[in-house]
C-alpha cells in the first residue's frame, strides 16, 4: 500500500477529481469538464453521455451473457434474422 504523503500545495484537488488534504480516496466527478450525475452503481453499468442533460450517465445496457459473462452488449442484436448485406453504403 502507498502511505507518501503529497505536499499540501498539491490539495485540494479540484476540477474532475476531488479530494482534501488528509484524505486517501480521490473521486471522480467529471470527464473533460463534463460531470458524471451521481447515482447507485449496479453492476453492468457503462457511462453514456447524455446531451439533453449534458453529463456522463451511468446505464445499465442490455447484454449477451454466457455462463454469467458478458460477451456482448452490441445494440444492434438480432437472432434468425437474414443480415442486409450492403455494398459501398446502398
Amino acid at each position: 500500500m502507498n502511505r507518501e504523503i503529497f505536499p499540501a500545495v498539491l490539495y485540494p484537488l479540484v476540477g474532475d477529481v476531488q479530494s482534501q488534504a488528509g484524505n486517501q480516496a480521490v473521486e471522480v466527478v467529471g470527464i473533460l469538464s463534463v460531470p458524471i450525475v451521481q447515482s447507485l452503481n449496479l453492476s453492468g453499468q457503462v457511462l453514456e453521455y447524455n446531451l439533453a442533460q449534458n453529463s456522463w450517465v451511468p446505464t445499465l445496457r442490455a447484454s449477451i451473457q454466457v455462463n454469467g459473462m458478458t460477451v456482448s452488449d452490441d445494440y444492434l442484436v438480432s437472432i434468425n434474422v437474414v443480415k442486409e448485406i450492403l455494398v459501398n453504403g446502398s
